[in-house]
């Protein structure tokens, strides 16, 4: 779909058409991401953008380590987790949409206070792996938090904190009207760290370093494609109510790029 709108996920992406960025940043299970973000004291748009990235909102994807989910969750850490929340616990739960995004964002939440509130660093240990990432941060604790970001040995990391970031900035654009809507979590709840993590943190992680780091692994954004989500079904999934519509947004697409030469590259 870049080929033929080039300006997504860029600064100049207003000037695509809304259908097109619907396609481009699909949401799903908005309510259980709201839901679940407000309990956890979590930005929903940055929850959205980590789901965009890690699995596209598919619930039944897969990584080749095992991540599994909306939030690609480890086996592991997903058993440590749910045997908390729900006593016996088996992983095959984790491709229920409800079940992982409570995983999810409760390790989520659990990143972000091991950083302090630092949603960066946060991001950079969702993916890279939060001790080693702090055992990092630990050694040039005086360094711009840019500079450090940008000298991290793990490129794809580094990748990774950016694209969460832009994803998260879109998705507010696009659907941040909807947080006024009756029962929507307002902004004034999210909390980007508990302001007494320090007094109320065990001395023991919530979860072993071990498994932190291994906990979560990225997908890359070439993921959809691996899934076999095209062009063709997202326009069938998304503006099936209206056939005469979705072979309008089509046309106008060929006329940017021939659609044969796109279709599979989400």
């Amino acid at each position: 779909m870049r080929r033929a709108w080039p300006e997504l996920a860029t600064p100049e992406q207003n000037a695509v058409p809304w259908r097109f960025l619907e396609m481009y940043y699909p949401l799903r299970y908005e309510n259980l991401i709201r839901e679940a973000s407000d309990k956890k004291r979590l930005d929903p748009y940055l929850v959205m953008a980590l789901i965009r990235q890690e699995s596209a909102f598919n619930p039944n994807a897969k990584s080749w380590v095992g991540a599994t989910g909306l939030m690609q969750i480890m086996p592991a850490t997903g058993q440590e987790l749910g045997d908390r929340v729900y006593g016996k616990f088996s992983t095959s739960r984790l491709a229920d949409p409800e079940v992982n995004v409570e995983l999810g964002t409760r390790y989520l939440r659990q990143v972000i206070d091991l950083f302090d509130g630092n949603v960066e660093l946060a991001l950079a240990g969702y993916n890279g792996g939060p001790y080693r990432i702090r055992r990092w941060r630990q050694q040039n604790p005086s360094q711009p938090l840019d500079e450090f970001i940008e000298g991290m040995p793990l490129s794809e990391t580094r990748g990774y904190v950016k694209r969460i970031t832009l994803l998260r900035t879109s998705y507010q654009e696009l659907y941040g009207s909807r947080a006024n809507s009756p029962g929507v979590p307002s902004p004034a709840s999210w909390s980007t760290g508990s302001p007494d993590s320090r007094s109320i943190r065990p001395n023991r992680p919530a979860i072993s370093s071990n498994e932190m780091d291994r906990s979560i692994q990225p997908i890359g954004d070439s993921f959809p494609h691996r899934l076999g989500i095209s062009l063709d079904s997202l326009s069938n999934q998304r503006l099936r109510p209206n056939g005469g519509e979705a072979g309008a947004l089509l046309g106008l697409l060929s006329a940017r790029c021939d659609v044969a030469t796109i279709s599979g590259t989400f």
